[in-house]
């Protein structure tokens, strides 16, 4: 991958104009390469097992997942919550996947890859990095609630997408297990180094290796909604316009009580935000 950052070095196959009408929000792009060495100036399994052994990890920084079970932090960390590499590689061989959250305030190639994505697309990146041993799953089925960019660089993971619960969940809408079954199975695929992966949020999908250990880099992408944007309005014209924070009318819960003048005034206020 050159290091030269930019959208189009993850999506070379077509424009970013096709990308964000055709897929941006709306469904999931599988980029194939048989460059399978594509990743490899961003991360490597070396680079991640260097960062265990040579940095004092906290566990909200790299811990375990697995799918199977729930895998306490002490089992892997040292009482002040810094990672035990001895341990963390044990629980790896063990069956969990090693979690780096967050990676790119420590590795500048990530760094850089994330604040060029920010300037070319105008929302805040993140990385996860996933590290799965042979026949292994870190999480149960899922949506996120942010769109994700999947980056394999090293071994082969296979994929399966269900169907969406959620149509592009806010950050306040996370998955729950308890509440959302995964539905029916709608794609199933295999993703290689050089290979990159499209999901939108809400998304239900599961990933797992079936033949050797696998690493890929998630790209988060938060967005900003119009919502949020909408609120941000409010909270600034309340700010200079009083009849923005004036009570609601008294008795207003009532239902006796005759709504029409403060209907007419809601509508006021509505067509002065919009100015």
């Amino acid at each position: 991958m050159a290091s030269n950052y930019s959208f189009s070095t993850l999506n070379a196959q077509m424009t970013k104009d096709q990308y964000f009408s055709e897929y941006w929000e709306k469904k999931p792009l599988i980029v194939r390469r048989e460059e399978r060495a594509y990743y490899n100036d961003l991360l490597s399994v070396k680079k991640l097992e260097h960062a265990i052994t040579a940095q004092a990890l906290p566990r909200d920084m790299c811990f375990i997942a697995n799918a199977s079970r729930q895998v306490d932090a002490s089992e892997y960390t040292y009482p002040d919550g810094i990672v035990d590499p001895s341990r963390l590689f044990q629980q790896f061989a063990d069956g969990g996947t090693i979690v780096f959250n967050q990676l790119h305030t420590v590795l500048p190639d990530l760094a850089e890859l994330c604040r060029s994505l920010e300037r070319e697309i105008s929302c805040r990146f993140q990385t996860n990095i996933y590290l799965s041993p042979n026949k292994a799953q870190g999480f149960p089925a899922h949506y996120d609630s942010h769109d994700v960019f999947v980056l394999q660089f090293h071994g082969v993971k296979h994929w399966v997408i269900y169907n969406t619960p959620i149509e592009l969940p806010f950050k306040g809408q996370p998955f729950r297990r308890d509440e959302t079954p995964k539905g029916e199975v709608t794609m199933e695929f295999d993703l290689r180094p050089g290979d990159m992966l499209y999901l939108p949020r809400g998304m239900m999908h599961d990933a797992q290796t079936r033949e050797g250990e696998t690493a890929h880099i998630t790209l988060g992408a938060l967005t900003t909604s119009w919502t949020e944007l909408l609120l941000e309005v409010v909270a600034k014209v309340a700010l200079t316009d009083v009849d923005f924070r004036r009570a609601l009318p008294p008795g207003f819960a009532q239902t006796t009580h005759d709504r029409t003048e403060a209907r007419a005034y809601l509508r006021s206020l509505l067509s002065r935000l919009v100015e």
